[in-house]
């Protein structure tokens, strides 16, 4: 490429910000032009949000609008003798400058030549000149807020790519000294990214240069002693193990990388959109964000979290080649995973020592963000319990990835994007039932399989237990089984198999709860109206409407009830009002077997419910159990 191999570019990023014109450097004096003209020339010819410009050039405090709007009138005039226009679209800003005439473009063209390079010596000299483009730390002496702008982690990040595809294609083509600078460089820049020093090490040692190896080595153990208490990695300790030998390791493929995902459901069926938005999200490419992407998958139980985790898992494991970590964390049950012990478990299968792994969980989870750094892992956590739970777990690096289920709504309070998994369309559940049972079986009965799947509450576990009981039993129909569910008195007891279980999963969440949410959460299983309203949770509970209020929204938050719109009700009469949560009917029947014990049981044995006090209108209505 030319504008690799050729002159320099007009313009520069990579290391602090150089502008040329006619051949001589010009200077951009003004602080919050220069910034502007490097953040927008971070990615030419796209859209940059004003939001994002203002917090890159005036930081967290930022700016009145009329602040950026002079900014690039001055801009503007500027590069007015450039020909090079910046251009407004609705609420960002671009600038109109050939690809060609900016280093970071260069690079990123070149790379992506690389890429398609089969000779590794063409390729070696490929990478090398993309590398050459780089002086230091992207906008070296503009980045006081480098966060703000994504483009800065991902070139960082394709650098850090970029230099160990040098090292395998160098040393593929018997090059490897001509490596050792750039991977000098960027090891210098990077002091604690074991991965880079690692490929530096063998690059040494593939050049005949042990000696430098050995110290380079030393040098590293001390920095990660002295300044993080930490010893080595494993590939660290290898490439030092064969320095000090004659087996230096040959180029080729690394080691197969971690996976502990359990295996995928053979027959998952629809969840096509929330897959494709969990595959979007975490898909980007590594470093365009400054923080790890991730994705928090809620929804009540039973309604198939885990698996549509597991097989985003699996789409998603060529997007991170350094592997995949997987923790239940047990977070409804009544105990939770210890998550040092989940620690211990993840340092041990990247192959710290046994002996190297600290005993305190701090310690540890320091220790394995200082392993996934500059890796591409993406951390599965399931059943999350809450925040404090996690927050040892979760990576830190932009080049990682987390995705995590639990009953509760985490995503908020990490900025994840919020995933909520309602319970499957009618189309969707016929055909999981189908897969299970067999297509011809669903066609013969199309009515009783909606009335089996109406009656499961369109769950997957319960269609799962459902359609294993009837492919057990090729000889019943699938309307036995819709009448059974119907009928029975204790309807859950027709949705249990083996170790699969409705009531044992439902009942997970109830122990969760505390004491006056529990006797709401019976309560309402005396009640068949499909809403329940905040202010009939208030009369149920002979407490004010607040109290009330906030039990629902706590037995929504443990999906244990849909929760609508708030309308703000008042004391006065209900006339009018939109539901405020509605339990899912399989939630409701588990409601209902609560309900012979403690207050509520006294309530339903006297076959009425108070859905009124002096305070809410003194309507006292007999509840539906009273002919029972």
């Amino acid at each position: 490429m030319a504008c690799v191999e050729g002159s320099p570019p007009a313009f520069e990023v990579l290391g602090s910000l150089r502008v040329w014109m006619d051949g001589q450097e010009r200077a951009v004096s003004q602080p919050a032009v220069r910034r502007l003209l490097g953040a927008l020339l971070l990615t030419p010819g796209r859209l940059v949000d004003r939001a994002r410009l203002i917090a890159f050039v005036w930081g967290p405090s930022g700016c009145e609008p009329a602040a950026l709007y002079s900014a690039v009138y001055r801009l503007r005039e500027w590069l007015r003798p450039t020909g090079i226009a910046i251009v407004r679209e609705g609420d960002g800003y671009r600038i109109q400058a050939p690809p060609e005439q900016v280093d970071a473009s260069c690079f990123r063209l070149a790379v992506a030549g690389a890429r398609e390079e089969a000779d590794p010596d063409r390729r070696t000299d490929v990478l090398l000149a993309a590398l050459d483009l780089w002086r230091g730390p992207v906008l070296a002496a503009d980045l006081e807020w480098p966060h703000e702008l994504p483009a800065v982690a991902e070139l960082q990040q394709a650098r850090i790519d970029s230099a160990r595809d040098l090292a395998e294609a160098a040393m593929g083509c018997g090059r490897a000294a001509d490596a050792v600078d750039p991977l000098r460089r960027l090891a210098e820049a990077l002091p604690y990214d074991e991965s880079i020093h690692t490929q530096l090490i063998t690059l040494l040692g593939h050049a005949d240069r042990r000696a430098e190896g050995l110290r380079r080595y030393e040098q590293i153990r001390r920095h990660l002693a002295d300044d993080l208490g930490v010893d080595p990695g494993p590939g660290l300790r290898r490439a030092h193990l064969a320095l000090l030998g004659d087996d230096l390791p040959a180029p080729g493929p690394p080691p197969s990388p971690v996976c502990l995902l359990p295996g995928d459901l053979p027959d998952f069926t629809g969840r096509q959109a929330e897959l494709e938005r969990i595959t979007m999200v975490l898909s980007a490419e590594p470093g365009t964000l400054s923080a790890p992407s991730m994705v928090a998958i809620c929804g009540m139980p039973g309604v198939g979290k885990t698996a549509l985790a597991l097989r985003a898992g699996h789409r998603l494991r060529s997007r991170f080649p350094d592997g995949q970590l997987f923790a239940d964390l047990s977070g409804a049950a009544d105990r939770p995973a210890d998550v040092a012990q989940v620690l211990g478990r993840w340092l041990r299968v990247l192959g710290e020592q046994p002996h190297a792994i600290p005993d305190d969980q701090a310690e540890r989870a320091e220790l394995l963000r200082v392993r996934l750094t500059g890796r591409r892992v993406l951390v599965v956590l399931d059943n999350v319990a809450d925040t404090v739970q996690i927050q040892p777990l979760l990576p830190t690096g932009p080049s990682c990835a987390a995705l995590l289920t639990g009953r509760s709504d985490l995503a908020a309070l990490y900025g994840m994007t919020r995933i909520k998994l309602p319970v499957m369309p009618l189309p969707e559940a016929v055909a999981l039932l189908g897969r299970l049972i067999g297509g011809a079986r669903t066609e013969a009965e199309p009515d009783q399989v909606r009335r089996l799947i109406e009656g499961c509450g369109r769950l997957p576990l319960a269609l799962r237990i459902a359609g294993a009981r009837l492919a057990a039993r090729p000889h019943w129909t699938v309307a036995r089984l819709a009448d059974q569910l119907e009928r029975a008195h204790r309807p859950l007891d027709h949705l249990a198999l083996g170790a699969m279980e409705v009531r044992a999963v439902l009942a997970v969440g109830y122990r969760a709860l505390d004491a006056p949410e529990r006797r709401l959460f019976r309560l309402l299983g005396l009640l068949e109206a499909p809403d329940i309203a905040a202010w009939v949770a208030a009369a149920l509970l002979d407490g004010p409407l607040a109290e009330a209020e906030e039990a629902l929204e706590r037995l929504a938050d443990a999906q244990l009830l849909d929760r609508a719109a708030w309308t703000g009700c008042t004391v006065a009469g209900a006339g009018g009002r939109r539901p405020d949560g509605r339990p899912a009917g399989l939630v409701r029947q588990r409601a209902g077997q609560h309900r012979g014990s403690g207050r509520a049981g006294r309530a339903d044995r006297s076959r009425r419910v108070v859905l009124g006090s002096g305070r809410f209108g003194c309507a006292l209505v007999r509840g539906p159990f009273a002919s029972r």
